[in-house]
């Protein structure tokens, strides 16, 4: 066996998976979104930025791509919201796509309520649908409220509905596409926080495992199956997955 380094071996594998992950079309949607979020993003002085406030201006530009000749709404937004959930975990698209450097490009904290964690299940939520389905991406949600009930800051039925919401707009945003088209529309104007993500009032919080086995036994039982009821309940009533 002979081992021999070849420089520059490490950069053409790391292109050659970039080039695996998306397709050439999906790269330049990407891209376009990438420095769009550059672009919003540098128009706030604040730090902290609450998310309805970054979704009219970033699909302001998916609908005009989306107009462009060829333009496919489902693809757009599909490119917009991976795009944005990469911007909320503060994670640079150049990791995954080959595209000229954004050394300037200045990050704020996106917040729901005043909570970033919320943007952050959320987003993540809607990218995992987008990318694997939602039956995954809910239970990974799921999943990840039990883990925390085990050790972590505890079960939290506001992050599940976070997450149950981004699923829900994933799946309106690559859905037929009328359902795209109207998702755009609603988007693209003057926006607040509960179109969007629903009240988190009286949702229990910090619920560790032992705690939760008294109150809900498990996620089969009546009571925490009321709980989802009530989490899909609100989610109904958001203006933005209203069908027409």
């Amino acid at each position: 066996v002979v081992y021999q380094w070849h420089p520059g071996l490490a950069d053409k594998l790391q292109a050659r998976g970039k080039g695996l992950l998306f397709s050439a079309s999906d790269t330049a949607r990407l891209e376009a979104y990438q420095l769009a979020l550059a672009d919003i993003s540098a128009q706030h002085d604040e730090r902290h930025v609450s998310l309805a406030r970054i979704l009219p201006a970033l699909f302001a530009v998916v609908i005009e791509r989306s107009n462009s000749p060829g333009g496919d709404p489902q693809a757009e937004n599909r490119a917009a919201l991976i795009t944005l959930a990469m911007y909320a975990f503060a994670m640079d698209t150049r990791r995954f796509i080959d595209m000229p450097g954004t050394a300037d490009h200045q990050w704020v904290y996106l917040t729901v309520y005043k909570r970033h964690d919320l943007v952050r299940h959320f987003l993540a939520s809607a990218a995992i649908t987008l990318s694997a389905g939602s039956g995954p991406a809910a239970a990974a949600g799921l999943f990840k409220e039990l883990d925390d009930s085990r050790g972590g800051t505890g079960f939290s039925f506001a992050d599940l509905l976070a997450d149950r919401a981004g699923v829900r707009l994933a799946e309106m945003a690559t859905g037929s596409r009328q359902q795209a088209l109207l998702l755009q529309r609603r988007m693209s104007t003057s926006l607040s926080e509960v179109d969007f993500m629903p009240q988190i009032d009286e949702l229990p919080e910090g619920i560790m495992e032992l705690e939760f086995k008294q109150r809900y036994l498990n996620t089969d039982s009546e009571k925490y199956r009321d709980a989802e009821a009530e989490i899909q309940r609100r989610i109904s009533q958001c203006n933005l997955y209203q069908v027409e």
